[in-house]
């Protein structure tokens, strides 16, 4: 899979800085990201600044630099931002686009490389979780809890952070969790996540957060709609999360969590 991350937003982070993310975000997937999930041939990153024009983006999965935190960023980019807020992001060739948004970062004392609270980090959260599960489709059964967990391979350590050296300096990534976190039958001793700060499946580090569904708690699945992150507790059902440093923000509708169907209608 190919994926290009199209800067927007060069008041916020100029090219230099963008490729250079790219070229972190590039070496995560080969070195650590693919080897884990053995992906062969690993996804690829790329980097495009803002002259380029969106029709003529290659890729199979855009991870966009947005100059602001609302629709008219993404119109601007010369997007449609979909009024129904359980529409997938796509462009007009039905490709899937994550968002990231460098204002918010920066505003609320993030930095461009360092640490998990930065642009570079947030870029490479969105390229992992569109490898893993690129259409915001996929849930696994926890049966040690009878619960379905959403398959995000970075939330539940959104608050931990590695650098990766390029270009002569250092980007920070994001941990993110391994196979054995989604296996509730893991052997004791494996390998949960990345940066190894989690011993056991469907957990999650200090300032991570997960996102779950309990069967128990549906009365009437002929009422269901399809549940989202972040949204009011529906009739019969239980949504349950731990919150992350910029999780909050994220029920603004720009979450990839608020396109998880549980049991559509």
């Amino acid at each position: 899979m190919d994926i290009v991350l199209w800067n927007q937003s060069p008041e916020k982070l100029d090219d230099s800085a963008g490729q250079l993310i790219a070229d972190a975000c590039d070496l995560q997937m080969r070195e650590d990201v693919a080897p884990a999930y053995g992906l062969r041939p690993s996804p690829r990153v790329s980097f495009l600044p803002s002259a380029v024009k969106r029709e003529e983006l290659p890729g199979d999965c855009l991870v966009i630099i947005f100059a602001k935190n609302s629709d008219d960023a993404v119109a601007a980019a010369g997007l449609q931002a979909q009024p129904d807020p359980t529409t997938r992001d796509r462009d007009e060739r039905r490709r899937n686009f994550g968002r990231v948004y460098p204002g918010t970062i920066l505003g609320r004392e993030g930095s461009v490389l360092d640490g998990a609270r930065s642009i570079s980090a947030a870029t490479s959260h969105e390229c992992i979780e569109a490898t893993y599960d690129r259409n915001v489709a996929l849930w696994v059964w926890n049966e040690n809890e009878g619960k379905l967990f959403a398959c995000e391979v970075c939330d539940p350590v959104e608050e931990d952070a590695y650098t990766k050296f390029v270009r002569g300096k250092d980007a920070a990534v994001s941990n993110f969790v391994y196979p054995a976190w989604f296996d509730a039958q893991a052997p004791e001793g494996s390998r949960f996540d990345h940066m190894r700060r989690l011993n056991k499946p469907f957990s999650c580090s200090e300032g991570g957060y997960f996102y779950f569904c309990d069967p128990a708690e549906v009365r009437d699945p002929e009422d269901l709609k399809d549940l989202f992150h972040f949204q009011t507790e529906p009739p019969g059902q239980q949504i349950s999360s731990q919150w992350g440093w910029g999780a909050k923000d994220k029920e603004n509708g720009f979450a990839r969590t608020r396109l998880r169907p549980v049991w559509p209608k």
